[in-house]
């Protein structure tokens, strides 16, 4: 039911707005006829119709400058900042802070840190942060410690690892007076003779 009221909506709104520019639509049409029947001076057409070409084009210009702009900004790849941003992360994980880390760490980073014996996570954690951070984006190994998981690795093992467990089969259990009527389901005192 809702999605037919919603429905209807959505055509209300579309017909709304319609109407709303109809009358835009017929005054520009007017003017246009207008000058055009005025027998202005025939320079005047070709101007006006240079500018709108120039306006048009000025908002392609734009667009395409807006579209340009964050693909220029955007890092190709991991900078020296987010390997100390990765590393700084990373010691406050180790140091039981798990609030703030999974915006920055992702989430093989996340389960290699978690899955590192204490030992070697006080040997990861004796490294400077950008060592660290170099380390976890697979930039810079760190010899003494495992090599952490790519996003595709790690997706693998994961999607393995769910499809191994057991998966729980729900009994069914059949309740054989569920049809019958209640005169039907009193069973009858056993007779003794």
């Amino acid at each position: 039911m809702r999605s037919v009221v919603r429905f209807v909506a959505a055509i209300m709104k579309a017909a709304l707005a319609a109407m709303a520019t109809a009358p835009r639509l017929v005054w520009d049409g007017v003017r246009w006829v207008a000058r055009s029947m005025s027998g202005g001076a025939p320079g005047q057409a070709a101007a006006a119709q240079a500018e709108a070409v120039a306006e048009l084009q000025a908002a392609a210009d734009e667009a395409a400058q807006n579209l340009a702009a964050p693909a220029a900004s955007a890092p190709a790849a991991p900078s020296a900042d987010a390997s100390v941003e990765w590393g700084q992360a990373a010691l406050r994980f180790l140091a039981g802070q798990r609030r703030g880390v999974e915006g920055t760490l992702d989430e093989p980073a996340l389960a290699y840190l978690g899955a590192l014996s204490p030992e070697q996570q006080a040997r990861l954690a004796a490294h400077p942060a950008r060592r660290i951070g170099e380390h976890l984006l697979r930039e810079r190994r760190i010899a003494s410690l495992p090599e952490p998981e790519d996003m595709a690795t790690w997706r693998r093992a994961e999607i393995n690892r769910l499809c191994r467990q057991p998966v729980a089969e729900p009994v069914l259990r059949v309740d054989p007076w569920a049809g019958l009527l209640k005169e039907a389901r009193s069973r009858p005192a056993p007779a003794f003779a």
